[in-house]
């Protein structure tokens, strides 16, 4: 499918500010048809966003993935919806996304533990790092994790040396490693903590337990 700062809440834009952004999309005939999209965007009176960074809701497909787009919308505290809010809004006028239209994913949400209903309230638990992508690692999509990092509430740096004082250091890499001076998380894991609002470390954590497991099992 393709893509389009804490706590979830409802859009109270009116309808003519209402910004709809799409990722997830496979399988859901409407949304991987654009013209069929666009037709219920300009029905429901509705904008297209540019991506998730500045939508206002987030349409979605059946089933959601692991992507920066969910992540930041999460972050954001964006309404997560399916088409049927978008056809609701086509047939009868904007309606504010309701729990009624949420994504309700359930093999998602219990793989990875991700309340979907979750309507925040919480502080982010990213507040307290400055994130780095390892310096010669390349990593797909480096913007928009910059993006779901600050909406996050973390600190995005281009080299060690930035690190704001009182912050702990988060360095995105390959592999999951951590010691008092600073953690290795791999890309998805930093998007679970995102999603999950879990301490980075947590899953970092997580991982190296899972990943012993296996190799124990092997």
């Amino acid at each position: 499918g393709d893509d389009a700062g804490s706590g979830r809440r409802s859009s109270r834009l009116p309808k003519d500010k209402a910004k709809v952004a799409f990722t997830c999309t496979d399988d859901d005939p409407v949304l991987e048809s654009q013209a069929r999209r666009a037709q219920q965007l300009s029905s429901a009176g509705l904008l297209v966003a540019d991506s998730a960074a500045d939508a206002t809701v987030v349409v979605v497909g059946p089933r959601l993935q692991v992507k920066t787009s969910v992540a930041i919308a999460f972050a954001r505290g964006v309404p997560i919806v399916t088409s049927d809010w978008l056809a609701h809004c086509a047939s009868h006028g904007y309606e504010e996304p309701s729990a009624e239209f949420a994504s309700k994913d359930a093999a998602f949400s219990r793989r990875y533990s991700v309340n979907l209903l979750d309507d925040g309230g919480r502080e982010t638990l990213l507040r307290k790092y400055a994130v780095l992508v390892k310096p010669g690692y390349v990593l797909t999509d480096k913007p928009r994790y910059k993006v779901a990092a600050e909406c996050a509430g973390a600190v995005w740096i281009a080299a060690a040396p930035r690190k704001p004082e009182g912050r702990a250091l988060l360095i995105i890499d390959a592999a999951c490693s951590f010691n008092d001076a600073h953690l290795h998380v791999q890309p998805k894991d930093f998007l679970l903590a995102i999603l999950r609002n879990e301490d980075p470390a947590k899953r970092a954590r997580h991982r190296i337990r899972s990943d012993e497991k296996r190799k124990q099992a092997s």
